[in-house]
């Protein structure tokens, strides 16, 4: 695509984009707070837990994600453990971490350091937004077990505004956060329909990583690249 101008930020998706995830290890999250409950009436263990758990998420989350709305995982937990008349020693937030920390196995994309740092260099302001039921806290904090929060002026979670991508909304509130004009911000994400067409729809200049050469959804003006590499090539001749 024929770009409007050289980046003044550039504002990134989380797994997939910057991370990738090796699974999502419910069961595994699910005993780790289970060494932390205080009172399990119903003697509720991880596979009771989790069958409740993807009722709520049939019965709610699934039609509030098909409008493009969201709901912490502070919330569902709430929703989830007070349903079993379970308690816990520690507060929702811990709860939040404690369960990420053993359900989430994260690793940095290759070269995704070495891009933020040009980026930083370059004098580029960098963000995050990501579709997410867990917080921009704790997502930080998984950043920083990979030594990349550094890079991140922000970060917005769609659970903590109740509204997720492809929203223009949320792209809104991203765009806001980086101090800098609607022409002058870029987006970059993996998935086509969310991160791409929802940046296209706000007026962002969107950034499709894709490592396997994918055939876009729609056409629609985007820079695809297939590293980070490729990223960083395509800003410094911008700039």
């Amino acid at each position: 695509m024929k770009h409007r101008s050289p980046p003044k930020a550039v504002v990134f998706d989380f797994g997939g984009t910057i991370v990738a995830g090796n699974g999502f290890d419910d069961i595994r999250g699910n005993r780790r707070l289970l060494e932390l409950c205080t009172s399990n009436p119903h003697d509720a263990d991880e596979y009771r837990i989790k069958e409740e758990a993807l009722r709520i998420d049939a019965e709610l989350m699934m039609p509030l994600r098909d409008n493009n709305l969201d709901f912490s995982i502070q919330l569902f937990q709430h929703l989830l453990y007070d349903g079993l008349q379970m308690k816990f020693s520690v507060d929702p937030q811990e709860m939040e971490l404690e369960f990420w920390k053993s359900a989430t196995d994260y690793r940095p994309m290759p070269d995704a350091a070495t891009m933020l740092d040009s980026l930083r260099r370059m004098g580029i302001s960098i963000g995050m937004l990501s579709n997410n039921a867990f917080s921009s806290e704790t997502i930080r904090r998984e950043l920083a077990r990979h030594g990349l929060d550094v890079y991140f002026s922000f970060i917005v979670a769609s659970s903590e505004y109740g509204i997720c991508k492809p929203a223009k909304r949320i792209f809104d509130i991203a765009v806001a956060k980086t101090g800098c004009a609607r022409a002058d911000v870029w987006y970059a994400g993996d998935i086509f329909a969310v991160d791409i067409s929802g940046a296209h729809a706000a007026g962002l200049t969107p950034v499709w990583y894709n490592p396997q050469d994918k055939t876009p959804d729609a056409d629609i003006g985007h820079i695809s690249v297939r590293s980070w590499r490729e990223f960083i090539g395509i800003v410094c001749d911008e700039h």
